[in-house]
Parts: C-alpha cells; sequence; structure tokens
C-alpha cells in the first residue's frame, strides 16, 4: 500500500507548471508518501487555492476573495518562484494528515 496526499494545482502555462512538477518531483522523493497531482487551467471549480500570478493586480484580487496565500511569479525567473511554492506546498502538507482513504495498492 502507498500512502498519497493530494495537490490540486492551478496553472494555465505550460512552462511554469513543468518547473512546478519538476520541484515537486524532488520534494516527493523526500517523503514517504506519493503525490496524487490533479492540475486544473481554471480557478473557479476550487474553494481554496494559492494563488500564483505573475500580475500584481490579480493577486489582490484573490487576497480580496480570501485566498490566504498568494506567491508572485516571476516569468523571466521561474526558480525562486517554484522554491517558494514547493516550500509553502510542503508547509501545508505537514499539516494534512495521512489516511487510508487517500491510499492505494500496487
Amino acid at each position: 500500500m502507498v500512502l498519497a496526499k493530494s495537490i490540486l494545482i492551478l496553472e494555465d502555462d505550460l512552462r511554469t507548471l513543468t518547473a512546478i512538477l519538476e520541484g515537486l518531483s524532488v520534494l516527493e522523493d523526500e517523503q514517504s508518501f506519493s503525490f496524487s497531482l490533479t492540475i486544473l487551467t481554471d480557478y473557479t471549480q476550487v474553494e481554496k487555492v494559492i494563488g500564483i500570478s505573475s500580475v500584481p493586480d490579480f493577486n489582490i484580487q484573490l487576497k480580496k476573495r480570501g485566498v490566504t496565500k498568494v506567491i508572485l511569479k516571476e516569468y523571466a525567473d521561474l526558480k525562486p518562484f517554484v522554491d517558494e511554492l514547493v516550500s509553502t506546498i510542503e508547509n501545508m502538507l505537514r499539516k494534512m494528515p495521512l489516511s487510508e482513504e487517500k491510499a492505494y495498492n500496487l
């Protein structure tokens, strides 16, 4: 049985998504569980998100809508953005309980 934690990623830019997935793959290697990822390009279906817009005004709008975690994305240098995002996800994962409901058999 493999324990997994579900993560929903909302990102519409493939280059950014690639960088995020590369960062998460390193983090996953350091964990005793696997990630179960869902990727959407539309935020309207989700209630809790980490805002990751490159447009400061969009991030401000997200905060007004109740999003508490917002990270400014810089296309010119994605590494600091990805590092901060992966760190934020890692901190959130520590607070998420592991349950056999989220486990699957190989």
